[in-house]
C-alpha cells in the first residue's frame, strides 16, 4: 500500500510518498530544484503495541551558497512522550545558525525541556545559549541557563525540592 505523509519540522514542510510496511513506513526523495540547488528529505515511523515514533529530515539549497536543514523526532510510549527538533542554516556570506529544542513528559510526573542555539556571523564571531528545565517524579527540579559570546562563557543553575525550597544541586 502506498501512503503519503506530510512532515513539518522546524518550519520545513515535506511530502513523502513511501511504501508502508507492517506497523510503519519509510521513504526518501532528492531532486534538483528550480533555484539550482537540491531539495531532499526522508521520513520514517512506526506504531506498535508499546508505542509509536516518527522522524524526518529535510534539506534545501538554492545553488547560491544558502542552505537549510531541519529534522525532528517524536515518540509516545507507555512510559511517556517527547520529541526533538532542530534547524541549521548556512548563508552565502559565511554566516550560519543552529536552533534545537527537546522535550519529554513522563507518565510518572517527570519532565525535561531544553532549547538553545548558536549563531556565527560572517565575520567569524560566535554566540550561543541553552536553557534547560527538568523535574523528577518526586517534584524536585533543576533550571539552568548557559550562554557564550565573544569568548565569554556564563552558566547559572538552581534546584528546588518538591516543596519549592532552594536546595543544592547534585
Amino acid at each position: 500500500m502506498r501512503i503519503s505523509v506530510t512532515l513539518l519540522a522546524m518550519g520545513l514542510a515535506l511530502t513523502v510518498s513511501s511504501e508502508a510496511f507492517a506497523g510503519g513506513f519509510k521513504g526518501r526523495f532528492a531532486k534538483q530544484n528550480s533555484s539550482g540547488g537540491l531539495t531532499a528529505g526522508k521520513a520514517s515511523g512506526f506504531n506498535g503495541s508499546n508505542g509509536s515514533f516518527g522522524r524526518g529530515k529535510g534539506f534545501y539549497s538554492d545553488g547560491q551558497g544558502n542552505a537549510v536543514r531541519g529534522k525532528g523526532t517524536a515518540f509516545n510510549t507507555t512510559n511517556g512522550s517527547g520529541g526533538r527538533g532542530s534547524m541549521y542554516q548556512h548563508h552565502a556570506d559565511g554566516s550560519s545558525s543552529y536552533q534545537s529544542q527537546a522535550q519529554y513528559q513522563g507518565n510518572n510526573g517527570s519532565s525535561y525541556n531544553s532549547a538553545g542555539g548558536w549563531n556565527k556571523g560572517a565575520d567569524g564571531t560566535y554566540s550561543g545559549s541553552k536553557n534547560t528545565t527538568a523535574t523528577n517524579q518526586n517534584g524536585g527540579s533543576y533550571t539552568g541557563s548557559s550562554s557564550y559570546s565573544n569568548g565569554s562563557f556564563n552558566h547559572s543553575g538552581s534546584c528546588t525540592n518538591a516543596s519549592g525550597e532552594t536546595v543544592a544541586c547534585r
